[in-house]
């Protein structure tokens, strides 16, 4: 009897190791299946918060408020009005527009003798503006207008910085309003130059198309600017020159346009890529053969040309 029992208790010890064995291997997958399943409600927790944060952005304005003061109304005494921006260096202070904004082109005489520059604060809840006057004869007289030889750029130093940060206009510049704040400016650290410029990236683009809307129908306040929202759809690599998807309109000249660029999912610049030179047009053409004569037709076709940063990089005084 003793020899029987002794053979079942190893008997039944010999049956109950693989079913220990069996355990353990499913507790160590249960526990490895829980890890995994901790693992990715980790993540989809990290998604659902970066989306949440997203979307909290994407609640306010899709770009910088101060964006919205960095076009300059430029208005021509008897000579119509255009776009612009100012720039500063750190040291000097600039406004930025298009060459045939302010010169005939192509004698390069002065369009005007005198110029007002118009521009809101960097709030967009001030309701405030500056308003500058430039005597450009004199400017010019005094070399602080820096036309460009083969783009269509131009840069006017109107004055500098003191070591306090306040600007010095120089004697034929004069500030008749000012806000409450200071002078909103681009500075040359936030730009983009010709070749770091990226083809599909999106870009802003803001100025004064005066030119459109009807006398007899006042829907739009031409002082105030406006935004138009496009994709940098190309490079000229032999005239270094870019080529916008956006209409522009007489007014938009000089006007700044901006490139987006995400540099991580919570991270976006908004970098001066350059100004406005001039729409892309359109040709059509209709030839009579019988009466021997051609009629063409000149629309907008949707692109426009921006001079790059490089060229105006060039003008800085140094």
């Amino acid at each position: 009897m003793r020899n029987m029992s002794q053979h079942h208790k190893a008997n039944k010890r010999f049956h109950s190791t693989p079913k220990s064995g069996a355990s353990e291997a499913i507790r160590s997958a249960n526990k490895k299946e829980e890890t995994t399943m901790n693992r990715l409600v980790l993540r989809m927790t990290v998604c659902a918060l970066i989306l949440a944060s997203g979307s909290l952005a994407m609640a306010g304005r899709p770009i910088p408020d101060d964006s919205l003061a960095r076009p300059v109304l430029v208005t021509l005494d008897g000579q119509g009005a255009a776009s612009g921006c100012y720039l500063n260096d750190g040291t000097n202070l600039y406004f930025l527009t298009a060459k045939h904004v302010l010169f005939n082109i192509p004698d390069m005489t002065l369009r005007s003798s005198k110029a007002t520059l118009l521009s809101y604060p960097g709030d967009p809840k001030d309701q405030g503006l500056f308003k500058i006057e430039l005597n450009l004869q004199e400017l010019n007289a005094q070399s602080q207008v820096r036309p460009h030889a083969t783009h269509d750029v131009v840069l006017v130093r109107l004055g500098t910085f003191n070591k306090d940060g306040q600007i010095g206009f120089s004697a034929p510049v004069k500030l008749l309003q000012k806000a409450d704040g200071p002078l909103p400016s681009g500075s040359t650290t936030g730009i983009k130059t010709f070749n770091d410029v990226l083809t599909a990236n999106d870009i802003y683009l803001f100025g004064y198309p005066g030119s459109i809307g009807i006398e007899q129908m006042p829907q739009l306040d031409y002082n105030r600017p406006l935004l138009r929202r496009g994709i940098i759809a190309g490079k000229n690599e032999t005239k270094k020159t870019i080529i916008v998807d956006s209409f522009v309109y007489p007014g938009n000249s000089g006007g700044p346009v901006v490139e987006v660029e995400h540099t991580s999912l919570t991270e976006t610049k908004f970098l001066l890529i350059g100004i406005v030179s001039e729409f892309v047009p359109f040709k059509e053409e209709w030839i009579n053969k019988t009466h021997r004569y051609t009629n063409m037709e000149i629309s907008n076709s949707g692109y426009c040309i921006v001079e790059p940063m490089d060229s105006v990089l060039e003008l800085l005084w140094k």
